[in-house]
């Protein structure tokens, strides 16, 4: 009698420890997530049908989408005249907002260590 309920036993142990019941929890805990990965596992997300938007993957994983300044994709999707004009305007401002930066650099550039010429450095002639 002693050796059956062993047998029964360890049947029901094998039982449980059997693929079929792998899947659920065991003792009603789920999965343990160390590291946080289930949350952070990369979706795709369904493509757009902008023609100018480009898919950017960034260092940590996630996927995100670039849409380009509505003035470029104005004058790419219908490129004429007043487009073009808005086009060159925007350029135009985004170039002297940039030189305008360069200027306080190199003047701190001055303050600090003198005069720097970038020719010394290999750099622009």
């Amino acid at each position: 009698m002693l050796s059956s309920s062993f047998i029964t036993f360890f049947l029901s142990l094998a039982l449980l420890a059997s693929p079929c019941f792998a899947q659920s929890a065991a003792y009603g805990l789920s999965e343990i997530d160390y590291f946080s990965m289930k949350s952070s596992r990369l979706t795709v997300q369904a493509p757009q049908e902008d023609l100018w938007a480009e898919p950017v993957l960034s260092p940590d994983g996630k996927v995100s989408i670039y849409h380009p300044p509505a003035v470029v994709v104005d004058f790419l999707n219908n490129p004429n005249e007043e487009t073009g004009r808005k086009y060159l305007n925007w350029n135009a401002s985004r170039l002297s907002k940039i030189q305008k930066a360069q200027k306080v650099l190199e003047a701190l550039s001055h303050q600090e260590k003198g005069p720097v010429s970038l020719s010394e450095n290999g750099g622009i002639k």
